[in-house]
């Protein structure tokens, strides 16, 4: 099993911001295996994140709420699936 030891402090540092226009903003950070984006439109309040591993779509959250409310989520859901990683990690057969 591949060990990811990466903080969520140095994921979010890598995030890199583009506009896609006057109504919506693109977040993006790649890491090892791993891709998150943010899209949010601060006209509508609809905000979109969503995890990848390698190809495989981990998480996705689409809501009307702001930028750091989906970001305080994204960061339960991935501190709560290092725990699980972990878990899984100490199974032996």
């Amino acid at each position: 099993m591949v060990k990811y030891s990466v903080s969520l402090a140095t994921i979010l540092y890598a995030l890199t911001l583009q506009s896609l226009s006057e109504e919506c903003q693109y977040y993006f950070c790649k890491y090892e295996k791993f891709t998150l984006t943010l899209l949010t439109s601060p006209h509508t309040n609809m905000t979109c994140v969503e995890v990848y591993l390698e190809n495989t779509k981990l998480y996705v959250s689409e809501k009307a709420i702001s930028p750091q409310e989906a970001t305080e989520e994204l960061q339960d859901f991935i501190s709560t699936l290092a725990a699980q990683l972990q878990t899984l990690n100490r199974i032996e057969f």
